[in-house]
């Protein structure tokens, strides 16, 4: 039989395009048709769309990832460097008065605790130091806002259950007057909270100058 050579060049062709369709490690490769011995030349393979697609894709998860490995780990060493652990212990103790009382926000004064000449004092409505050799607060602090002020009548003074401090007795006849420490009228929203400050605890001699005068207008 005889073939012509146009039959043969189109076999030639069909059987090259059949071995172009592979599978490269780049992903599906395919040849464009063309005629001439060069049509399986490197440059002109082209990977399919689907391929580049997924190329994309990869990168951009791979960028992702990366990013989010970054941000993960300065937040770790953020919180790390935050942590109870490596704050000393004066800031340890005053982040831990914080959290239990609102009227220490800037931490415990005289690092108040179990000594009994500064001991710390937590109550609802302020927070404070008893000296016991003394029979006095060192100092009594507390929060104040808008919500605290009412127009609850003023309590009775009364020595704290808790602690062993004067009677209000005490200062019959002698020449002071019991100051409040922190006022009465910061602590008039109820009545509940206005007797809480008049306790002895939170009591101070007074002159009657300065309680009747600038201490009471103040």
């Amino acid at each position: 039989m005889v073939i012509s050579k146009r039959a043969k060049r189109f076999a030639l062709e069909e059987s090259a395009f059949a071995r172009s369709n592979y599978i490269t490690e780049r992903g599906q490769c395919f040849v464009k048709p063309s005629h001439g011995a060069d049509f399986l030349r490197p440059d002109r393979i082209r990977q399919s769309p689907s391929a580049k697609t997924m190329n994309n894709q990869k990168r951009s998860w791979r960028a992702i990832s990366l990013a989010l490995t970054l941000a993960a780990t300065i937040s770790l060493a953020f919180f790390a460097g935050c942590s109870p652990a490596n704050l000393d212990g004066a800031a340890k103790r005053a982040v831990a008065v914080k959290a239990i009382s609102p009227h220490l926000p800037f931490g415990n004064p005289s690092e108040a605790g179990s000594d009994t000449n500064n001991q710390l004092v937590l109550r609802q409505q302020f927070a404070a130091s008893w000296n016991a050799k003394k029979r006095v607060a060192n100092w009594v602090a507390w929060r104040l806002v808008a919500s605290d002020i009412g127009d609850t009548e003023r309590s009775q003074f009364y020595a704290d259950p808790e602690i062993d401090t004067p009677t209000p007795k005490d200062y019959t006849r002698s020449g002071y007057d019991r100051g409040h420490l922190c006022p009465s009228k910061d602590r008039s929203d109820t009545p509940e909270n206005n007797k809480a400050v008049f306790t002895m605890l939170n009591i101070l001699p007074q002159s009657p100058a300065c309680n009747r005068g600038p201490w009471e207008k103040a």
